[in-house]
Parts: structure tokens; C-alpha cells; sequence
């Protein structure tokens, strides 16, 4: 009689249930605003602002900036500055005078671990890392509910804009609690046994 070992089988079917029920809890709010326009004006900030809410957990503790998503429509990219500003004061600078006379920011992703912006090019459709640096460690410890800002200034006169959209998406971190080993025995003669596995959901 051959014991089977399925510790490594069990192990991935737990981790892909966890990965699918923790895609399935990414929390998405849309911004407003109440002028949209960028004014080439100098220095006057052009804002969105998003309140989430019933996100579980802190920045870094069971709960992380998944991605921030924009769209601008403005002339000489180069002339603005973009900075997300968290519910207690905390800025991170997103993007700030990249793409030169170029225009726009097309449906441009900020999010942990892609290429920086400032390596990317307007309309800068894709998805980069923060200029600033990641949300991890800029947000650490800090209550994701709340306001947060989209703030673009324009530093330089002649060119105009308009923040046509800003979202924030938070993620929910899953602590993986590993399985034991599962041992079963086959019917002689056997090479295989039928084994039934109930897969942990995340709490």
C-alpha cells in the first residue's frame, strides 16, 4: 500500500482560493470635483477628491493603495504638477513636470513595483510607479477612510487642462496559513486516492 503525500497540492489550492477571493475584495472609489478646470494661472491647485470608506484594516496592516487612476486632458504635460494627498495631510508626489510640450495623461495607472512615470511618455496610457515614490511606504500606518485628493497645479502660464477623472482602488492583504501535511491511504493494488480539500476563506 503506497501513502500518498499532498501537502504541495493542498497548499496550491488553498493559495489560489485565497488569491481569487482577495481579487474579489478591491474596494474602488471615484472621485469629483467641483471645478474641473486647470487653470494655467500659476500655482492654483486644480483638486478631485475621493472618501473611502469601509476599508478594513490600515495601510500596510490589511489594507494597501492598490492603484491610483487619472485622466487629464491638458496641453504641455510639462507644466503640470500631480500630487495625491492622504485623509491626514499625507502627499505623495505622483508626477511632476514630466512629458514636456506633449499632452495629457490618458487612463494613466499609478501603482507599486510598475516603471516610474519619468520613464514613460504623454499620454502616458499605462501603468507606472509614482514619481515619489510607492504608497506602501508613503501611507504606512495610516487609516485608509477618509478624503483623499488629487491635486494638479499648473506652474506655468498659456496652457489649460481639465481633470476629467481620479480613482482610488484599495487591496486587502491575506495572511496565507499553510496547510499540514495531508497523508492518505490508497487500496492496495492502487496507485491514486480520491481526496476531498476545503480551502480556509480569508477572515
Amino acid at each position: 500500500m503506497k501513502k500518498i503525500n499532498i501537502k504541495f497540492f493542498s497548499c496550491l489550492f488553498t493559495l489560489t482560493m485565497l488569491l481569487l477571493s482577495g481579487s474579489m475584495m478591491a474596494q474602488t472609489f471615484t472621485g469629483t470635483s467641483a471645478n474641473p478646470f486647470i487653470s494655467s494661472n500659476n500655482a492654483v491647485p486644480t483638486t478631485s477628491v475621493a472618501t473611502a470608506a469601509a476599508v478594513a484594516g490600515t495601510i500596510g496592516a490589511g489594507a494597501f493603495v492598490d492603484n491610483v487612476t487619472i485622466d487629464i486632458t491638458h496641453t504641455w504635460d510639462g507644466d503640470m504638477d500631480i500630487t495625491l494627498i492622504s485623509p491626514v495631510g499625507t502627499t505623495l508626489d505622483l508626477s511632476s513636470g514630466n512629458g514636456s510640450l506633449n499632452d495629457n495623461y490618458t487612463n494613466t495607472v499609478f501603482q507599486d513595483g510598475a516603471p516610474s512615470i519619468t520613464t514613460g511618455t504623454p499620454p502616458f496610457t499605462g501603468t507606472f510607479q509614482a514619481e515619489g515614490g510607492t504608497f506602501a511606504a508613503t501611507f504606512a500606518g495610516e487609516d485608509p477612510n477618509g478624503t483623499w485628493t488629487l491635486s494638479v497645479v499648473d506652474n506655468v502660464g498659456g496652457d489649460d487642462g481639465n481633470l476629467n477623472s481620479f480613482e482610488i482602488t484599495f487591496g486587502a492583504t491575506c495572511a496565507i496559513d499553510p496547510v499540514a501535511d495531508v497523508v492518505v491511504d490508497n487500496d492496495p493494488g492502487t496507485c491514486g486516492a480520491n481526496v476531498t480539500l476545503i480551502a480556509n476563506a480569508p477572515t
